[in-house]
């Protein structure tokens, strides 16, 4: 008796596999396994290049855009192909929003889509930090930046202080500085004004603003308004050196940056010494903020957003060996390409070598690539 029920249950089981089957193939794929992952390749730029190096890298170029990267999860989301030429990384686990991992699941579909992804079933990851990170619409839409000046006075409604800059090692004429300094870091900002100042009246007219608010996780959250109060890409080199997001990204090095010039005071505003303690302040809550962060990016170790800077920097200037790890092609057919094209050197860190600008580099690739902006900084 006990042998026929087996045998029947085995052939109720058998004829129900196929469906169990049909059933699970029409179950969609969980978003973390596809539209927050993407693989990454990775082009060994120079020679002492490690794993540390872009870990600590895309550490903090992540957290430029909100990721709070919860201590020990950023190797978790890592993994790695069998050569370790490509890695695989899984954003949803990374303390981003739901808002931001939606934008960073439309602009890796974007890549994905790509000629390049299609060949090597990956994107190379300078070009993913340059067109994801370093596209300023796309950081602005990442960050929620206000789109215009007057919602961004909106959402920061409180009385400000001032402080008047004579000779600014950013504008070309004098800076006004509008601030408020909270140790609620929602309510903390910085303004920063180009345009002329009434010696007689101790009026400002102002013409452009760069402005500095906190990403919940604390990293400054940037944005440059034009004449028209919209946000543009890039200050006007008529009114000022601050260049794109990118080099506010550099100068700042993620606090609220001091002075750097010796500047006189001026009737109704702040005087240096005032000034310069108030950034004191702002910075110590920030720090005060940072060091109750459970995180695996290392705030503290300040020399390592170099590594952050050295990812897009690697990518937009290259030099033929890193090219033909990029191209995956022999290096003696990629110095035939380049033999008779003038190069570059960094000066910043010379041991990069002899470098060819990305434009070139993406107008003779054997296929086709996302347009990337012609700088990062400028």
């Amino acid at each position: 008796m006990k042998k026929q029920l087996s045998a029947h249950l085995l052939r109720r089981l058998l004829l129900l596999l196929p469906l169990y089957i049909l059933f699970y193939s029409f179950i969609p794929e969980s978003k973390s396994n596809s539209e927050y992952c993407i693989n990454l390749r990775r082009s060994k730029a120079y020679e002492n290049q490690k794993w540390w190096n872009e870990r600590t890298g895309l550490l903090w170029s992540l957290s430029l855009i909100g990721a709070t990267l919860p201590e020990g999860e950023f190797d978790k989301a890592i993994s790695f192909s069998q050569d370790s030429t490509v890695l695989t990384i899984d954003f949803s686990s990374l303390g981003f929003t739901s808002k931001t991992l939606l934008l960073l699941a439309q602009f890796n579909n974007d890549l994905k889509a790509s000629e390049e992804y299609k060949k090597f079933n990956s994107v190379d990851i300078g070009r993913w930090l340059v067109y994801v990170i370093h596209t300023d619409n796309h950081y602005y839409q990442l960050v929620d930046a206000p789109a215009t000046f007057e919602e961004f006075k909106r959402q920061h409604p409180q009385t400000t202080d001032r402080y008047l800059i004579d000779k600014s090692s950013v504008s070309l004429g004098k800076r006004e500085i509008n601030f408020y300094v909270d140790s609620n870091l929602s309510r903390l900002f910085f303004i920063a004004a180009e345009g002329n100042y009434d010696s007689q009246n101790h009026t400002f007219t102002p013409t452009e603003f760069e402005t500095i608010d906190l990403l919940p996780n604390s990293q400054p959250r940037f944005a440059i308004y034009g004449r028209d109060g919209k946000l543009v890409s890039k200050s006007d080199t008529l009114l000022s050196k601050a260049g794109r997001i990118g080099k506010c990204m550099w100068c700042h090095e993620s606090k609220i940056e001091p002075l750097f010039t010796n500047t006189k005071d001026f009737a109704g505003y702040a005087t240096r010494v005032q000034y310069e303690a108030i950034v004191q302040q702002a910075n110590g809550y920030i720090y005060a903020e940072r060091k109750k962060q459970k995180t695996d990016l290392k705030w503290f170790e300040v020399f390592e957003h170099t590594q952050a800077e050295l990812l897009y920097i690697t990518f937009m200037q290259r030099s033929v060996s890193a090219i033909a790890k990029e191209w995956n092609l022999p290096l003696a057919d990629v110095e035939q390409i380049f033999n008779s094209l003038p190069t570059n050197g960094y000066d910043e860190f010379p041991y990069l070598g002899a470098l060819h600008p990305r434009s070139r580099i993406d107008s003779l690739a054997p296929f086709k690539v996302l347009k990337m902006p012609a700088s990062v900084r400028e």
